[in-house]
């Protein structure tokens, strides 16, 4: 999860069990969008983001054929805290990362 994501967020997921890696935890709170995605690719981690920047990235050619992990967004003002942690593809998404790569999800749908 970037830094864009709140806390609350990130307790509840936990809370149902779901493996949640929070940038603030993992020192790259401060990359770059593009830092980022690099790194969830290494951890070939699912990458959850309300930054629009991000989406941006994940879009983007990223050289010889390099899957990414799925990036998750949904936009600050569209998606309660209910919403993002009762969603079950989001859940789904985060514990099996290596299903849903190359793919830039949207939520709410």
């Amino acid at each position: 999860m970037n830094a864009h994501i709140r806390g609350s967020i990130t307790r509840q997921l936990r809370l149902q069990q779901i493996d949640i890696l929070a940038a603030q935890e993992d020192s790259t709170a401060q990359l770059p969008e593009n830092e980022l995605l690099d790194q969830a690719i290494r951890l070939n981690r699912a990458l959850v983001s309300q930054s629009d920047g991000l989406t941006t990235e994940a879009s983007r050619p990223r050289g010889a054929v390099v899957p990414f992990p799925s990036v998750i967004y949904a936009h600050q003002l569209c998606i309660t805290i209910r919403q993002f942690v009762q969603d079950p593809d989001l859940t789904a998404k985060a514990g099996e990362p290596e299903v849903f790569h190359n793919q830039v999800e949207y939520r709410p749908l």
